[in-house]
């Protein structure tokens, strides 16, 4: 069976990780996204980045490597769909902002 304690820690580093990638890809991509998701994108870049260094050999237990993976692939996820709500700001109908997720 699987260490409960392990498993949450894993999740909180993943989180943790995802947050610092997704926030080095939003400033980096000029993104205005929110928290959530910055959490999101850098989750989601982090398992793909991760499946990089696994194809490369690479060892997981260098953080500093897998925060560099997981913001190279936010950057090419953030460039490639970029995912936004256009919300309208004020009372004017005429101005639109994009906010990405």
């Amino acid at each position: 069976m699987t260490n409960p304690t392990g498993l949450i820690l894993f999740f909180v580093v993943w989180i943790f990780i995802g947050l610092i990638a997704g926030a080095l890809a939003s400033t980096i991509t000029f993104r205005n996204r929110s928290l959530l998701g910055n959490v999101i994108l850098g989750m989601i870049s982090t398992a793909l980045g991760a499946l990089v260094m696994n194809f490369l050999n690479l060892q997981y237990g260098d953080m500093l490597l897998l925060v560099l993976f997981s913001t190279l692939s936010a950057i090419l996820i953030s460039l490639i769909v970029p995912i936004g709500v256009i919300r309208r700001s004020g009372r004017s109908t005429s101005r639109e902002e994009v906010m990405y997720l």
